[in-house]
């Protein structure tokens, strides 16, 4: 799971937050241009705030088809060998198609923009999920840390200067350095292992002095055509560009469009009239993969097919789950699509809605557009429900118990008194008492943990949509001169609190394992948790400065559901 974002620069202005709209837009908010410039040299001392929005390029600059969409076509279209390269081949001259056409419609980055989060023209094409700057933050944050989620902090720092000709050169203009930060954070305070974050660090400085030089290129890109497309100077010129930017983007979606249909078009031509009657399964398989990703709840994003593929169905009952996927690939597509759709006409009723700096409308619309996800969501639960039931006995049990794990993988993850536990059986000189007594503890600590995990679970589920509103009203509290909230991505509230309690639990299991063993045996265990630390990040490579408020990306952890 990545996250890039907009930034706007313009003499004299200072972005102060990006990528409002992932609240509410999750995934595909990755390049929507919603976004709080602060102007603070007007000489009045003060500050004039206002947003801004645009389209979202990052999902406009997505292919319809990629490389890893090869295999869906294989299986659904059951396609010979001699098909499936033909239709590698066909991909292949799509994407150079489709990278023709953002050449030819994106030529240039709009003076005063930077952007990242778009892909990278070495491996274009080879992932439909690019990363930040098509760079893989997903790596930095794997290895033994469950839950790890990579954050990097852009800030760039534009000084202007008078006189000069607004091309950073002569006697005035603008010069801006960039800083970029890795930061790596566990649920729950935990803590990095001096390997991980060895290889942490050189994956992150990679990444980190990466994307500052690419970010550097694009500003320096800026500065030389800033004489024929000088840079915006106030919220109505800004804007304006926003605006142009949206009609482009509007006329490249339909171009989009008939670059996909001609794709579809060919690839039906050369296939079977038995094999195109399986097209519309395709599309369906597409949907789930593509579109799934892009949510925001807890169980909007699992794949119920993927989790049947993971337990043994009983022979005597594959004819029934046989049916009931079926129904359940029918309304998980009607769902997906009403989702999507809903998300659209709300990001324009946004638009609208933050261009005059109406941030409670706007959140009354994400509120409402809310509502989709969580029918989506509620959907899958019900079909899991009904397969596990349909399965029975251990199939049943076993699958319920993946679906839980594949709705909530923070929940059901390894937690760090598990790990302390199977840790402190391997130690050499246990004793039989240890061993008894470690074994009676951890009986108590799993029956405690269930109890407090289903506890986080219907909390989630309860209080997961009030994080849709929350980026809104933090945003409302910076325009208002409020900076003391500035971490809009973190849990807070009922949902934090009740992870607490779950690290408090394992703060006071581990704390009487550890009374059993020698200093020496200790050390050598997980350290215990921090109740209060939560995502506290550890920063592992910064390269530059970071001054003012800095963009963010971020990387949370990847699932195979």
């Amino acid at each position: 799971m990545k996250n890039g974002g907009v930034g706007v620069l313009s003499m004299g202005f200072v972005l102060s937050a990006a990528a409002l709209s992932q609240g509410l837009f999750g995934e595909r908010a990755q390049g929507q241009g919603a976004v709080m410039v602060t102007k603070s040299d007007d000489g009045s001392g003060g500050e004039m705030t206002f947003i801004s929005t645009g389209p979202d390029l990052f999902a406009l600059k997505q292919p319809d088809f990629v490389r890893t969409d090869i295999p869906v076509m294989r299986d659904k279209l059951r396609l010979d060998t001699m098909q499936e390269q033909m239709i590698r081949t066909m991909v292949d001259e799509y994407l150079i198609a489709f990278k023709k056409l953002i050449d030819e419609k994106f030529p240039k980055q709009m003076p005063g923009m930077f952007m990242f989060g778009t892909g990278d023209e070495g491996n274009f094409g080879d992932d439909d999920q690019p990363g930040f700057g098509g760079f893989d933050l997903g790596d930095l944050g794997d290895g033994d840390v469950e839950g790890a989620g990579t954050t990097v902090m852009i800030g760039v720092n534009s000084d202007v200067t008078e006189g000069g000709d607004g091309q950073g050169g002569g006697d005035g203009g603008v010069n801006s350095n960039v800083g970029v930060q890795i930061q790596v954070a566990g649920p729950e305070g935990k803590e990095l292992t001096p390997e991980q974050r060895k290889a942490l660090e050189e994956q992150a400085k990679k990444v980190a002095e990466a994307v500052k030089a690419k970010i550097e290129k694009q500003l320096e890109e800026q500065k030389k055509s800033a004489g024929s497309d000088p840079e915006p100077h106030g919220p109505e010129e800004i804007q304006a560009r926003m605006d142009k930017m949206t009609k482009e983007a509007e006329a490249f979606s339909k171009d989009k469009a008939k670059l996909r249909a001609q794709f579809v078009q060919d690839a039906q031509s050369r296939i079977s009239p038995g094999q195109v009657d399986l097209w519309p399964g395709l599309e369906r398989a597409l949907l789930r993969k593509k579109s799934l990703p892009n949510g925001r709840l807890d169980g909007e994003q699992t794949d119920l097919f993927k989790v049947v593929n993971t337990v043994q169905v009983p022979t005597e009952k594959k004819a029934e789950v046989d049916r009931e996927l079926s129904d359940y690939e029918m309304q998980l597509n009607d769902a997906i699509i009403r989702r999507n759709d809903a998300v659209d006409q709300a990001e324009k009723k946004i638009s609208e809605a933050l261009k005059k700096n109406d941030l409670d409308k706007a959140s009354a619309i994400a509120d409402r557009a809310s509502t989709s996800r969580e029918a989506l969501r509620d959907l899958n639960i019900r079909f899991a429900d009904e397969l596990a039931t349909t399965m029975g006995g251990e199939a049943g049990s076993a699958f319920a118990k993946a679906a839980q794990r594949a709705f909530h993988p923070r929940i059901y993850g390894m937690t760090r008194a598990q790990r302390a536990f199977d840790k402190a059986a391997k130690l050499d000189g246990l004793t039989d008492e240890q061993k008894s007594r470690m074994a009676s503890m951890r009986e108590q600590y799993e029956a405690e943990l269930a109890v407090m995990n289903e506890e986080i679970r219907q909390t989630t589920i309860v209080h997961e949509g009030e994080e849709i509103r929350r980026p809104y009203e933090q945003m409302k509290k910076e325009m208002q001169g409020d900076h003391s909230e500035q971490d809009m991505g973190r849990d807070v509230g009922p949902i934090k609190r009740a992870y607490e309690r779950r690290t408090e639990l394992d703060e006071r299991t581990m704390k009487t394992l550890y009374g059993m063993f020698t200093e020496e045996q200790v050390a050598t265990l997980p350290k215990l948790p921090n109740a209060k630390g939560g995502n506290a990040p550890v920063v592992i490579y910064q390269a530059g400065e970071i001054t003012g408020d800095p963009v963010a990306g971020s990387a949370q952890p990847k699932h195979d559901q």
